[in-house]
């Protein structure tokens, strides 16, 4: 899943400056030494497996890195993009101009903050993955992540697009929520100034420059509950064994491909009602186990964006023939 929460800066304005010259790179090697790295395949940081290349990658490791990043692309006119763990996005096959930032080197581990009787505020850097939180939360005794079971993305990708299942979603759990702007502020939010979608967070409300991008989640704090370790352990392999099930986790895929337009009509029942599961085209193809889920089916190689591109293209274009509905991608397509 992407951790972006909005923040890509005009490209026309980055190709005026004669993309990285000799000077930005001195800069951000000088800055990150090999924390940084040129023309960067984003196949090998997406959970898809395609992708063309950035032109920076980059993983700071304080926030005070970050904030000067941040700062110097403002600056310098060069467009940015935050990502997670690359699990609900598609990169074209040109790839990402400009510089792709991760936050997977500042993640720490999880700490309790507050802790009454019925409730306790655990805090989680947005880089950290869920995976690894839900594990976290059955060793220590803490329920409500149950609603994030299986999903493999980060923390703050997570916040963002609202992640969850049938029991409920993440962003019921979100106490307060800390972030830093294009311009280096750090601000904190609670819930109140949050309102939280399907598959959405919105905090249009607030006020920043014009010529600055969204907002970066650097930090949740979530409310969770003590409980039983076993029964905890016994719910999550519980809710991991039917993920299993009805899932194609043997195949590189990016999640669910298109968002659910209501609960009785879910995206993968509207495509496989329009005969396309098990469609190939290239080496993508719906899934015959979730046909929401387009697998990458490339053996020796990595792959191919506009194979998926194609796909979809194919499979909107049919259920709108067919039923009328025009579904919206739940993966983000990123790139050129």
């Amino acid at each position: 899943m992407c951790g972006v929460l909005v923040n890509v800066l005009s490209t026309d304005s980055y190709k005026q400056n004669s993309m990285l010259d000799h000077v930005a790179r001195q800069w951000l090697v000088g800055h990150f030494h090999d924390h940084v790295r040129f023309d960067e395949p984003m196949y090998r940081h997406t959970s898809l497996g395609v992708g063309g290349p950035a032109d920076v990658w980059i993983e700071p490791k304080t926030e005070q890195e970050l904030k000067e990043l941040l700062l110097w692309t403002i600056q310098n006119q060069f467009p940015y993009l935050i990502v997670g763990n690359g699990t609900n996005i598609l990169v074209k096959d040109g790839g990402i101009r400009g510089i792709v930032i991760s936050l997977a080197s500042m993640s720490t581990k999880p700490c309790v903050i507050s802790d009454s009787d019925d409730k306790l505020i655990l805090s989680v850097h947005a880089g950290f993955l869920l995976p690894r939180l839900c594990n976290y939360s059955i060793h220590e005794g803490l329920a409500g992540l149950h609603v994030v079971s299986g999903i493999p993305g980060t923390v703050g990708g997570g916040i963002i697009m609202n992640a969850g299942n049938e029991l409920g979603s993440v962003g019921e759990l979100v106490h307060e929520l800390r972030l830093i702007t294009a311009d280096g502020r750090f601000i904190e939010l609670d819930r109140k100034e949050l309102c939280f979608g399907y598959r959405s967070l919105n905090i249009e409300s607030i006020s920043f420059d014009d010529h600055n991008g969204g907002p970066v989640v650097l930090e949740a704090k979530l409310i969770l509950k003590r409980s039983d370790p076993n029964v905890l352990k016994s719910e999550f392999d519980r809710l991991w064994g039917i993920r299993r099930s009805k899932q194609p986790m043997t195949y590189r895929s990016a999640g669910c491909f298109f968002k659910n337009p209501s609960k009785d009509m879910p995206a993968g029942k509207l495509i496989e009602q329009s005969g396309f599961k098990g469609l190939c085209m290239g080496s993508a193809q719906v899934s015959t186990v979730h046909a929401n889920f387009f697998i990458n089916i490339a053996e020796n190689t990595r792959g191919c964006a506009d194979d998926f591109l194609a796909l979809m293209t194919h499979v909107k274009q049919g259920v709108w023939e067919k039923f009328q509905i025009s579904l919206q991608t739940e993966v983000k397509i990123i790139g050129s």
